[in-house]
Formats: C-alpha cells, structure tokens, sequence
C-alpha cells in the first residue's frame, strides 16, 4: 500500500509542477496566443507492421485492420494533427483489409485537407503497397523492397492423405462450387477458371488504382504488376514511389507542407486511453521527466 501511495503522490507532484509550468509560460509569452501544451499542432503517425488482415489488432498485431481504423479516426477527429504519416513494413495482406484502409485514407484527406506521407521501411508489398498509394508523397529506403502487385490464392494439397493413412474428409454440399477450395481433392477445370476469373478482376483493381495514384501509362503499369518486387532505388525510378529516405525524411517533408518547426512533436494514438489521456494532458515538460513510461512513441530508426 505504501509503494502505491509514493506513486500517486508523485504523479500528482508532476502534473502540479507540469500546470505551473504551463502557466509560467503562458505569462512568459503573453504577447503571443499561448495554446495549452495538448493544442499544439502536431503530426500524426501511424505503424502498419506485419501482414494486414481484417482483425483487431493491438499491440502485437498492429496490422489488424480495426486497430488501423481506429487510429486512422483519432487522428482524423485531432485538430492538433496536421498531417499523417503511414510509417509501412509489410510484406501485404487479405485484399479486403488493404482496400478498406486504402479508402479510410482517402476519406481522411477528402475531409481533413492535410497531407498523407508514408514512409516504407524494409517492406511495402502488396496490400501494404495499395494502402501506400493513398499517400500525397511515398518514400522508401534504397534497398526497401516494393511493389509485388499482384493477387496469389493458395493452399495445402491433401489428396495422397487417404491412400497412405487411411484419412479422408467428408463433404456434404449444396452447390456444385461449394467446395472448389477443398484441399482433399483434384481442382475441376471449371473451379479453375472460375478461381482465375476472380483473381484477374481483383488484379485489375490494384492496377486500375495504381494507374489513377501514381498517374502511370496502363501498358507500363500493367507490366510492372506482375508480382515482381523492385528495390527502392528502383521504384523511385519507375514513380512507384516519389521519394528515397527513412522516417526522419517523412517527417521533414510533413513539416514542410504544414510549416510546423523543427520542434513540432509526433505523435502516436495509444491503444490505452490512460496513455491516451496522459499525452494529451499532462504536458511535455512532465513527460521529460519520465523518459521511462514511453507516454509518447518517439520515431525511431532501428
């Protein structure tokens, strides 16, 4: 009980010195519209790390689609955030997942007028490339590996289990396509045509979008999307991407199109709301003191 009294005592002792300090400064620059240290103008980030897929997300999946979503809301309802940057280290995902937070990125900068920079770190393939191509300006490190436009469907092939251990599978169906993805048996070559048939819409799509984002002549796009994968280097190249450069570039050219100064914090929505509450309130100059507690997620080049 002891420990637990110190603690709170001394975040109360912090905020109390974090609120004179705010006031301090207020009275320091009186002849200036002093902004609470929550209101200061700032730049959104947001991690898309790992395979993209349609679910929640959260700490060790940050590529689950509603964690994404989710953030992709916050920072769009934050008036301090000025601009965004899609930080992206992702070999792809489920085509429906890419789509959607393709289109919640569209849908911010339809709405909020501010800038979408994304910067790739060693992947940007597939979904993760699609979602990249909402960005005003992409970048990419010399050897960052991009593109791999293209759809794949694939899966395990059962059919010799029967014969050599006597295990099969029983299918009750309704239609006739009901089961053309079962493993255990031989694919027709109707199924096939038909797997195919989709494969080249949703293919088409990714190129219809490439095409309309990145402003490609069609013959060229199409033959760039065949599955290939191209270094950074070449990608810019190509006009895959705009731009060579990490995470510190992202954050330069953010600043540039908002002219924010040098000192303009990045921020990050945290996935919980007492951290949330935390960066939002308590103030810079009390979360110096308390390096330890990472309240806000600063970039980092690792």
């Amino acid at each position: 009980m002891k420990r637990e009294t110190v603690i709170v005592a001394a975040l109360l002792c912090l905020f109390g010195i974090s609120a004179v300090s705010v006031l301090w400064s207020g009275a320091r620059h009186s002849d200036s519209l002093a902004r609470p240290l929550w209101k200061t103008p700032a730049i959104g980030l947001i991690e898309i790390s790992g395979p993209i897929d349609a679910g929640n997300g959260g700490m060790f999946a940050p590529g689950g689609l509603n964690s994404i979503l989710d953030q992709i809301h916050t920072h769009r309802d934050d008036d301090r955030v000025k601009a965004l940057i899609i930080r992206i280290n992702s070999p792809g995902g489920t085509v429906g997942a890419s789509q959607e937070i393709y289109q919640e990125l569209k849908r911010f900068k339809a709405k909020t007028h501010k800038p979408v920079i994304v910067s790739v770190a060693d992947l940007g393939a597939s979904g993760a490339y699609w979602v990249a191509l909402a960005g005003d300006v992409i970048l990419a490190n010399p050897g960052s590996m991009v593109g791999s436009i293209g759809v794949i469907m694939s899966g395990p092939d059962f059919q010799q289990v029967p014969q050599r251990y006597g295990i099969g599978m029983r299918t009750v169906k309704s239609g006739k396509y009901k089961d053309m993805f079962n493993s255990w048996r031989s694919v027709t070559t109707e199924e096939k045509a038909l797997m195919q048939s989709m494969l080249n819409d949703i293919h088409s799509q990714f190129i219809s979008v490439l095409i309309l984002e990145r402003g490609i002549p069609t013959a060229s796009a199409k033959e760039m999307a065949q599955g290939q994968v191209f270094s950074g280097r070449q990608a810019v190249t190509l006009g895959l991407i705009d731009e060579l450069g990490g995470l510190s570039d992202a954050i330069d050219i953010a600043k540039r199109k908002t002219k924010l100064g040098d000192d303009a914090e990045v921020i990050r929505k945290s996935e919980s709301s007492m951290q949330e509450w935390l960066q939002q309130y308590i103030g810079s100059e009390v979360r110096a003191l308390m390096p330890d507690l990472q309240l806000v997620s600063t970039p980092k080049i690792q």
